[in-house]
């Protein structure tokens, strides 16, 4: 039945008046299956396997000879083993030029050529976008441009009916900024990307699938961003889950300043998919291409930074409740690396009050096992670690880096932070002119602003 030219359309009105609706269900199924490029069965993969080596051990024959090897039954073994291989020496076939050359030319003979072949060429090309050589990308591209135009257009086979409406997606140069374009003018939400492309998402690399998203970011005209916006680009995110693309679309988000007004939403769903951008090894992936590893790089730093100025801006509000030491270290907020909590579990339930914040609160917050009320913000800057607790009477206590060997999740009480034997950092001074250490502790004395200055001018700004 399935082999009979009906009309999809057709199909779904008359069906209920032919047939039982069990078999409806199933008819259906199996429509959909050809509809998204299924309609080619494969040998099993021992049988791949088998022609893959046969054909690496023969191509030096070329054409002529190889061809004869082949009939209409074991030609879906070759078609198999353009993708298939056996171990990292032996590259797939469509990466190598000759081979995929000659493979093509046999798969293409009058008398083994298979329409149904178009769809699995289609998801060869798709899934390995970038990775394919350009030489045999474009190839391939020409390949089935060619194919589509010599088909019967009135073809039974869905799968093939996929490939010619969608060829200007993929077979285009510009396809990636043609499917981003689609979207936008058909108002097509992004999470409804499969049903432009009438394929299943898992069809497209992350590298087609990221390059769409980021044409539609950039692309996408300012009335149309809001929650709704956002929240569909997070969803279609979740449903391909590849860590490539989350860096790469969420750096995107994260830059573009026609984003900011939903920064809130974009550092929270950010946090929750990447993670903290504090742990820069969630912040980074091997597999992106220099220049996206330097814009992934720049928006973890800019999302630390807002993270760490609404944590520094809170921890001073909510529990030291000191504006001008509040004020003071903002100003050095764009340098400042890491900020951490130190404190007690009812400080912790203080700060958690604010659920928007609650996510990096649980991340930064470093719970000690004594109850004493005073609390303790790190800063970490440059070759610095600055210590600051919320009672007054405590001094700032300025480490070098290499000094800085507290364990953050083993702190005992508020104490362990302190070096009693630390000397204080302006040992003496003559007006304007002071004598300073490198490192130790600074009381906060009236008019405490200007020296320190001082200090930060000498060993911190230099």
């Amino acid at each position: 039945m399935l082999n009979i030219n009906f009309d999809k359309i057709s199909i779904a009105k008359e069906a209920h008046n032919i047939l039982q609706k069990n078999t409806i269900i199933s008819l259906k199924s199996r429509i959909n299956k050809l509809s998204i490029g299924h309609a080619l069965k494969l040998p099993n993969q021992e049988k791949i396997k088998e022609e893959f080596e046969f054909f690496m051990e023969n191509k030096a024959l070329g054409y002529n000879m190889i061809v004869h090897n082949y009939n209409k039954k074991n030609i879906k073994a070759l078609v198999g083993a353009l993708s298939y291989s056996s171990n990292k020496d032996d590259p797939e076939i469509f990466m190598q030029k000759d081979e995929f050359s000659l493979a093509l030319q046999i798969i293409s003979s009058d008398n083994l050529w298979n329409d149904r072949f178009l769809s699995y060429f289609q998801r060869i090309l798709l899934r390995n976008w970038n990775t394919i050589p350009p030489v045999n990308k474009t190839l391939l591209k020409e390949f089935i441009s060619e194919k589509i135009d010599s088909i019967d257009r009135s073809s039974a086979f869905l799968s093939v009916r996929n490939v010619i409406d969608n060829s200007e997606f993929f077979l285009d140069k510009e396809a990636k900024y043609k499917v981003a374009v689609s979207l936008i003018e058909k108002k097509i939400p992004l999470s409804q990307i499969s049903s432009l492309l009438k394929l299943n998402i898992s069809n497209l690399t992350f590298e087609f699938f990221t390059d769409v998203i980021h044409q539609y970011i950039e692309l996408c005209p300012t009335e149309f961003i809001n929650e709704d916006f956002i929240y569909s680009v997070v969803d279609i995110l979740k449903s391909h889950n590849k860590n490539e693309a989350d860096l790469i679309v969420f750096a995107e988000l994260i830059l573009n300043d026609k984003f900011n007004d939903f920064m809130q939403i974009i550092r929270v769903k950010a946090f929750k998919e990447i993670g903290d951008p504090i742990k820069t090894y969630k912040w980074k992936n091997s597999k992106l291409s220099k220049p996206n590893q330097y814009k992934v790089e720049l928006a973890r730093k800019k999302l630390n930074n807002i993270l760490n100025r609404d944590l520094l801006n809170y921890v001073f509000e909510k529990i030291f409740k000191d504006d001008f030491r509040k004020r003071y270290w903002l100003k050095f907020i764009d340098s400042i690396d890491e900020v951490n909590i130190v404190g007690n579990r009812f400080n912790k339930y203080l700060l958690e009050g604010d659920e928007a914040k609650r996510k990096y609160i649980n991340s930064r917050y470093k719970l000690m096992s004594s109850k004493e009320n005073t609390c303790a913000i790190i800063m970490k800057s440059k070759e610095y670690v600055f210590v600051e607790f919320s009672i007054t009477s405590n001094a700032l206590y300025i480490y070098k880096s290499d000094e800085f060997n507290f364990n953050l999740n083993g702190i005992g009480n508020i104490s362990q932070l302190k070096r009693p034997k630390m000397d204080l950092i302006i040992r003496s001074s003559q007006g304007n002119h002071f004598d300073f250490k490198s490192s130790g502790r600074f009381i906060h004395t009236p008019n405490w602003e200007k020296s320190l200055d001082s200090w930060m001018n000498k060993y911190y700004e230099n």
